[in-house]
């Protein structure tokens, strides 16, 4: 042992949960404040999050665009008899 009394202790009171509380708030708002470039961090965060939204939107609404467009070529298209290696071997024996 070090000999030094360890912080809290056995001891458990009001003040000891008070300190650790703001011990807590204290690393919140140093995570926050970002080492004073929080100005610079955090818009960076948002435009990055507003990109990556608009591209997930876009890219679900193109999907929808040609699911749509495929789904209108199938029903306009002559439906083909599926079995392509049936009818070739078929074909291939006669």
């Amino acid at each position: 042992m070090s000999g030094k009394p360890r912080s809290g202790g056995a001891k458990h009171g009001a003040g000891s949960v008070a300190a650790v509380v703001d011990l807590g708030v204290e690393r919140l708002e140093s995570f926050f404040a970002m080492g004073g470039y929080a100005v610079f961090v955090w818009p960076a965060f948002g435009l990055t999050a507003l990109v990556m939204i608009w591209l997930l939107v876009a890219t679900l609404r193109r999907l929808r665009e040609r699911e749509r467009a495929m789904a209108e070529l199938q029903a306009a298209s002559p439906r083909r008899p599926r079995g392509g290696a049936e009818r070739a071997a078929t074909e291939g024996a006669g």
